[in-house]
């Protein structure tokens, strides 16, 4: 279990956790969504951004809002609206819904945004915060190093290859995706895993060759991971 209050990620790290690009983070920290703990110009093209526990939750509040078509625009002034009131970390402080293009938000004492009250069917479209939050807790137990890697341990589920640090077999995130689910899907289905990892099985695939010999390479990498050692080597999915 991780502790909330002294975790913190690079804008890379929340990237793949949130399943968002990180230039889309850097517009929304730029145009005052997102709010920062930490932001820094190395060099003209270099910048380092930290994000707390709640940062990162508040992306995920504002990517789930985006899908439902919630305009940015629409999130900024909602957002600066309650900030106003003395809320700091509104997208998490608060119970959000949405109904088509509108963002309803209900306060600490269970009354919905200006006392409109959105259709009872909008329960089922609610953001579920807890949800989230534990989405979050499964993804950062894992070591950073671990995203987009894929391992064989000894003795677990057969020696099969895994997705680094979870007991996903790597042949499941294949058949999602045979299947077109997108990564936001498989991600939806496997709390676990982030966008590195589905695109680091997407990426072996596509070097399966002929033979049906695979390099299952980890992002940017051709390293296996074994219980034992890292190695370069290929793997042969008989």
């Amino acid at each position: 279990m991780i502790d909330e209050e002294l975790y913190a990620a690079t804008r890379e790290q929340t990237a793949s956790i949130a399943g968002v690009r990180a230039a889309r983070i850097d517009y929304w920290v730029d145009t005052g969504l997102i709010q920062t703990t930490a932001d820094r110009h190395l060099t003209p093209h270099r910048r380092v951004m930290l994000f707390s526990f709640q940062g990162l939750l508040s992306i995920l509040v504002a990517a789930q809002l985006r899908e439902r078509g919630i305009s940015l625009q629409h999130m900024r002034v909602v957002v600066n609206r309650l900030r106003e009131l003395g809320y700091e970390l509104p997208l998490v402080e608060l119970r959000f819904a949405t109904e088509g293009s509108e963002v309803y938000f209900m306060d600490e004492n269970g009354q919905w945004e200006a006392g409109r009250r959105p259709a009872h069917a909008l329960i089922d479209h609610r953001i579920d915060i807890g949800e989230l939050r534990a989405r979050v807790h499964r993804s950062v137990g894992r070591a950073a190093d671990s995203y987009g890697r894929i391992e064989s341990r000894r003795g677990a589920l057969g020696s099969k290859p895994l997705i680094a640090d979870t007991r996903v077999p790597v042949r499941t995130v294949q058949s999602y995706l045979d299947a077109g689910k997108r990564p936001k899907e498989i991600i939806e289905a496997f709390p676990s895993l982030t966008q590195d990892d589905v695109a680091g099985v997407r990426q072996g695939a596509r070097g399966t060759s002929s033979a049906g010999t695979s390099t299952w390479p980890a992002i940017g990498s051709t390293q296996w991971t074994s219980s034992r050692h890292i190695s370069t080597r290929r793997h042969d999915r008989r």
